[in-house]
Formats: structure tokens, sequence, C-alpha cells
């Protein structure tokens, strides 16, 4: 994960105001009521808190659907300004046990983006430092997909995809996209970039392995004149975004914040590359 480049207070809910024939995605990863590990917490949100947020999406008029049921509506031409796409990120255990009902009582749809080589294990790419988190099993991905869930790719190793040669990115991609549809049944349509990042190579190889769409972490929307499915930005959602934050975000009402992520990005990404070179390792923040 780690998609955190800004501060925890930055991150949680600073966009563009949504305007019309704007994409709009909201980005989860655990849901969950046990206090999560230091480096965790901006990962984690309360099954209360995530019970109130879908409250006040209804609230506010908006319909949460698949990404790539949003990026269809996008396609087609329809308006898409009371559609916002719900997405989870890692496929953790905890989405069974507390996402999963509560999509049911709100009538929620949403994608859950699955890290393919540690289905049944724990998130081996976060090391020991976060505590033990377990993901989902194929039977849980089976039943989060029969009830209507998108299932999408997250890679198969969560390995940074952009600080790789494009044969790996290709091997990393299609062996995820083929495990994915020997256990559902069906070919994931949509992946999330492991990280969030993504380069235009990065881009054309996921396209050409199969896929339909693809996501990044601009922490913004996407306008939909021009918009390139496989560079779709979504909203991090933390355990501070109040719902209040959440409706005000998503329908207009709260302005528009500087492009500060966007200036930190390419020497992020330098370094992380750096990195790589000498130790085989670009992890050199937390989650």
């Amino acid at each position: 994960m780690r998609e955190g480049r800004p501060t925890s207070g930055e991150a949680e809910a600073v966009a563009a105001a949504p305007l019309p024939g704007t994409v709009r995605v909201l980005m989860y990863h655990s849901i969950s009521p046990a206090p999560a590990e230091r480096g965790f917490r901006r990962y984690r949100v309360s099954p209360a808190l995530l019970d109130e947020h879908l409250s006040a999406l209804a609230g506010a008029g908006l319909r949460a659907v698949s990404l790539t049921d949003l990026l269809e509506q996008a396609r087609l031409g329809r308006d898409v300004s009371r559609l916002v796409a719900l997405t989870f990120d890692d496929a953790f255990a905890d989405f069974t046990d507390h996402a999963l009902p509560l999509l049911g009582h709100h009538r929620a749809q949403a994608t859950l983006y699955v890290p393919t080589a540690h289905v049944g294990r724990d998130a081996g790419w976060l090391g020991a430092r976060h505590g033990r988190l377990p993901l989902m099993d194929w039977p849980e991905l089976r039943a989060a997909s029969a009830s209507g869930v998108e299932i999408g790719s997250h890679g198969h190793w969560h390995r940074e995809l952009d600080v790789l040669p494009a044969r790996e990115v290709l091997a990393e991609v299609q062996l995820s996209r083929a495990l994915l549809e020997d256990e559902l049944g069906t070919a994931p349509q949509s992946l999330a970039y492991p990280f969030g990042y993504a380069t235009p190579v990065v881009r054309g190889v996921v396209h050409q392995a199969g896929f339909a769409s693809a996501c990044a972490v601009g922490y913004t929307t996407t306008p939909v004149p021009g918009l390139d499915p496989f560079a779709v930005q979504r909203l991090l959602v933390a355990p501070g975004t109040t719902p209040e934050q959440l409706a005000d975000l998503l329908t207009g009402r709260q302005g528009v914040e500087a492009t500060l992520r966007r200036w930190t990005r390419p020497a992020w990404r330098t370094a992380r590359r750096v990195r790589h070179r000498l130790t085989g390792s670009s992890h050199v923040r937390a989650a």
C-alpha cells in the first residue's frame, strides 16, 4: 500500500471539487474495529465509520457502484454526477466480516482488488512491523463475487510496477489475471496499481494484458472529457474522514486545495528507483 506520500491530514479528504462529468472513486483498505499498528492506522477504517460513510453517500443522493460500472456509464456518455465508485485494496480478511455486510445493508456495490500471491496468507509485502494482516482466501473471494462485488487485480506479489522492466510487469499482471479467472470463473476487468504508481509503459502493458481499466492514487477526481481508463484517480478515505467531509467533498461543497502531491511525486519516484537498483526493493515508506 504506501500510497500515502502526503501527511495523514492532507490525504484524508482532499480533491478537486467534482464538476458535472467527473469520475469520483473512493479507496478503502482495512475495515475493522481492532486498533491498528502505528504505521497502518491511516489505512484502517472502523465498520461504524464505513456505515456512516455509506449513509452519508445515500443522504447526499449518491449511488455507490463498482469501478467498471462507473467507467461504463461514463463511456456511454451518461450522467455520472450522482455515482461514486467504492474500491477496497488488498482484500484483507476483515472485508468479509465487516465491509461485505455493510455493503449489502446499504445496497452498495464495490470493487475489491486482490494481490493474488497473498490470497489466504498474511500481507507479506508489509513485513512484520504492522502486525499480522491476513487476506481473504479463495472461498471468501468467491462468496464476495457471488454477492455482487467486482473482483479486480492488485498484481500478483504486490510489487511496485513502475520500477520493474516491462516484461516483469507483464508477468505480474498476466499471472494475477489468470489466477483470478481460474478461481472465480471470470476474468477481471480492472486493476489497481500496487502502491498507486504507474508510468505510460506500465499502463500500456496492463492494457496489453487484457484489462479494461486501472486505478492509480492521485488524491483527486478524474474529468470525463479525455478520461484515460488506465489512469483513474482515487481519493484515499482515512479514519479521520468524517461523513460530513466525505459528502461535502463528493458534492462539491468542499473547497479545492493545491496539487502539492503532484510536486513530490517525481522526486519520490526517482528515490524509489535508485533504492530498487541498489537493494532490489523500493519499499522506503511504511505502508
